[in-house]
């Protein structure tokens, strides 16, 4: 909206008041959110507003806005709510705030006496994943266990004794981009819903997770008779789904709320009558691990499979290279990697490294070459939210046609010291989720037993 025309607060003015009538409650939240400044410091009657009201500059301008806002608000009865961003360049006098961005917006609003509900994503963003990336579907972002959605106080020791009365309480927040189905987003919801309403309800000195798990496991029978798609805890420990060896390997798993798993080895899904993981898993030769976590009730988690391969070691090239990998593009409204069959690819351009980012309008397609460096004969875990990756033209990951930001499709292989070649595609078109060229570019990789991260730029040569 611009802020420096009287038509924008005419139009929402009209607008608020058709929707005010229709809800009965008191609060009447406006958002406030996510405000850029770049319009607003070009134009020329937001900085006529700005210099006609004295503001020193568009995050006052940002709080002139909100105190406009807040007296249609008044007006009408209610009582205004919006995200920590309205406490930039002043906070309206009746404006009650959500904090989502962190804790300090609200420690700050309630330290100057207005109240306060605390939503911070830390602990409260729901539509977080809520174990290991590699054992989880898709989400916006991961690591977030009922165990710490558990754990948060609203009432931060930040916030001096005489002011924490306006904490009002907590929100969790569940946001539906990546929660495609109602299923999945009762997965999502469930139950960490649970554990907001016993923090927000329960007095902190009578909080205990252990209990809440115990009463939990009764609770999750009840939420079966409401046919609710509640989350359990995956078997978490191995870094991918397709695990390579060179001579033998050892799996290890874990949960986070330590609730017993059941595997096979044979190819069928595990029961409740199936072996009982108690240590870990010693392999020598390929075979297809499934293992499932196993609730008091007997109901089983979704099964986890990894595939244990043996693999000698993919040979090392001896070319001679030089700094920097290639980039090329092609044109067309493309969605697959089956459609660059016949592309035709512009003459290649030298990049340091992955951190290209095309418009967002650009529907083409872009392919990275090059080499990167392995420091010692191992096993190697890949990642990518690209579209394709191969190492010495053999596919170790492929996206194609999937939603995959913030994915984390994995894959090892065995590789000796030493140069290889890799191929990796981005088509920059949109499958859902966010946009397409947000997408975090090239791959991460890591030995058997680090953590992934991208190839460091003087690694990468063609």
């Amino acid at each position: 909206y611009c802020a420096g025309n009287d038509k924008t607060f005419e139009f929402l003015q009209d607008i608020l008041e058709e929707v005010i009538p229709l809800f009965p409650g008191k609060f009447f939240h406006i958002g406030g959110d996510e405000c850029p400044k770049v319009r607003w410091n070009e134009c020329p009657k937001c900085q006529k507003r700005i210099k006609n009201e004295n503001l020193k500059d568009a995050h006052e301008l940002q709080s002139y806005f909100i105190h406009r806002i807040e007296k249609i608000i008044l007006a009408h009865g209610k009582s205004m709510i919006g995200w920590d961003e309205i406490l930039e360049g002043g906070l309206a006098p009746s404006a009650t705030v959500m904090s989502w961005r962190g804790e300090e917006g609200g420690i700050a609003a309630a330290s100057m006496g207005h109240d306060v509900i605390m939503t911070p994503s830390k602990w409260m963003y729901i539509d977080h994943g809520q174990g290991a990336v590699e054992t989880e579907p898709i989400a916006i972002r991961f690591g977030l266990p009922l165990e710490k959605t558990y754990s948060y106080d609203p009432k931060s020791p930040k916030i001096p004794e005489n002011l924490r009365h306006h904490v009002l309480g907590a929100q969790c927040n569940m946001w539906t981009e990546y929660a495609v189905t109602p299923e999945y987003t009762e997965y999502l919801l469930y139950p960490r819903m649970l554990a907001l309403a016993e923090l927000d309800w329960t007095p902190k000195e009578k909080k205990d997770y252990n209990s809440f798990t115990r009463r939990l496991d009764n609770q999750l029978i009840r939420l079966d008779m409401h046919h609710i798609n509640y989350h359990i805890p995956m078997p978490e420990g191995p870094m991918a789904d397709r695990i390579a060896y060179t001579e033998n390997t050892t799996l290890t798993f874990h949960n986070n709320r330590n609730y017993p798993m059941v595997y096979t080895t044979d190819g069928s899904d595990p029961q409740t009558s199936s072996t009982k993981y108690e240590k870990p898993l010693y392999f020598n030769k390929d075979v297809t691990v499934k293992i499932a976590t196993m609730l008091p009730s007997g109901k089983l988690s979704p099964v986890r499979s990894i595939e244990v391969v043996h693999e000698k070691l993919m040979p090392a090239t001896e070319k001679s290279t030089q700094p920097g990998i290639e980039l090329r593009r092609t044109e067309g409204n493309l969605y697959f990697v089956k459609d660059l069959d016949e592309a035709h690819w512009s003459a290649p351009k030298i990049v340091k490294d992955f951190e290209f980012k095309p418009d967002i309008e650009d529907k083409g397609a872009y392919c990275y070459t090059g080499y990167f460096e392995v420091p010692a004969d191992g096993i190697y875990y890949f990642s990518s939210e690209m579209d394709e990756l191969r190492i010495d033209g053999k596919v170790i990951i492929s996206n194609d046609g999937k939603l995959i930001r913030h994915s984390r499709t994995r894959n090892s292989i065995a590789l000796q010291k030493g140069k290889h070649a890799f191929q990796l595609l981005m088509i920059n078109n949109n499958i859902g989720g966010y946009l397409r060229t947000w997408n975090n570019k090239g791959f991460i990789l890591a030995p058997e037993g680090n953590e992934l991260e991208l190839p460091k730029p003087e690694k990468l040569t063609h």
